[in-house]
């Protein structure tokens, strides 16, 4: 499955535990790519990118922007290859952290802390975006 070029604002009813991808029962070679997933304003959230899913194999999630969260981005417990490359994510636009992951197994580069003008531009680089959660 592949999933590009999207745009996604995200909200939420009271209760809810929004995302922007989020992974159930898996699936065989997912490719998230250069998508906007903002979910700054929703209430009550998880994360943008939510792939934990231990059914899922093979996912690859790169140059996206993202925003949001209670960890912005969350890869971890695939099967096969995971790989976060080239992703820009909203500096200190999340609740908890920037990232929880599987940093250990996770193919991790390229990933940069940046920030933003009204209209989704980068208007400059933070700096890099380092893995964080598990070894």
């Amino acid at each position: 499955m592949e999933i590009r070029d999207s745009f996604v604002k995200l909200c939420s009813r009271p209760g809810d535990h929004s995302d922007g991808i989020q992974a159930y029962n898996g699936g065989k070679g997912l490719l998230f790519h250069h998508n906007t997933v903002d979910q700054r304003d929703a209430k009550d959230i998880t994360a943008p990118i939510f792939l934990v899913d231990t059914k899922s194999r093979d996912v690859v999630v790169t140059d996206n922007l993202v925003m949001g969260g209670t960890y912005s981005i969350q890869v971890r417990n695939a099967g096969g290859k995971q790989v976060v490359r080239g992703n820009k994510l909203v500096d200190k636009s999340w609740v908890y952290g920037p990232v929880d992951s599987e940093c250990g197994r996770t193919e991790w580069a390229g990933n940069e802390l940046v920030i933003i003008d009204e209209n989704y531009r980068v208007t400059s680089i933070v700096g890099p975006l380092a893995c964080a959660g598990e070894s």
